[in-house]
Parts: structure tokens; sequence; C-alpha cells
């Protein structure tokens, strides 16, 4: 199941590290360790009160967004700015939900904020 938390026996891995250290995350996952771990922490109504499509959406909307105005404005390197647009109509598309696990139980602070988007910038980034 996406977004499950465990790392089990035989699963291919690979190690993933941050300021706070190691974690190992599935192969087939395209997140980083801020989110597994937060899998790990905040096994609150998973599947159930996952980020609603609609958010992750709302973010590659927003992010394709952003992308072509500081293309625009020369703020991003064409080549760049192209691939974050790219990626960010396929999280638009939802093609990629079972990459956002989350739970909107963390969005109470910017910390927590901070992590939903560093999952969104992974995702668009392995993309």
């Amino acid at each position: 199941m996406a977004g499950t938390a465990e790392v089990e026996e035989g699963d291919d891995f690979r190690t993933e590290t941050d300021a706070l250290g190691s974690m190992k995350v599935r192969s087939d996952r395209l997140w980083g360790c801020q989110t597994q771990r937060s899998l790990q922490n905040f096994e609150i109504n998973q599947p159930r009160d996952r980020m609603p499509p609609t958010v992750i959406k709302a973010f590659g909307i927003l992010k394709g967004a952003a992308a072509a105005v500081n293309v625009k404005h020369g703020a991003l390197d064409t080549k760049l700015g192209e691939a974050i647009q790219q990626a960010a109509a396929e999280v638009a598309s939802l093609k990629l939900i079972d990459h956002f696990p989350l739970v909107i139980w963390q969005t109470g602070n910017s910390i927590d904020c901070a992590r939903i988007l560093l999952n969104y910038n992974r995702i668009r980034n392995a993309n």
C-alpha cells in the first residue's frame, strides 16, 4: 500500500539522509526521508485523512505557474523552468497522487507545512 511507513524485509530500498539522519525509503517511492519520517511519526487515520487530491492538484498548478512567471522574468533558467512546469503538470493531473501520503493533521504549523512542500518538491524532482 502506498504511504505505508514500514520498510518490510525483502523490499528494495534506498537510504536517504538529511540533517536529522538517515532513513530507509522503499525504492518505488518518490519521497525522501522527511516524508518517510513523518509517516512513521504521524500514523493517524492513514489513508483516510491524507491530504485531499484537490490540494495536491492545487500545489501542482501553483508550482507550474510560479515556474512560468520566473522563467518569463528571467529569474529561472528556461530549461529548468520547463522541467518544473512539466513535473507540476503531472502532479496537477494526479498521476502521482500515491506519492503524497501525508495526512492533513500535519498542517497546523509552519514546520509541518514545510514538510508537505518538501514532499511535493521531492516528488517533482524525482519525476
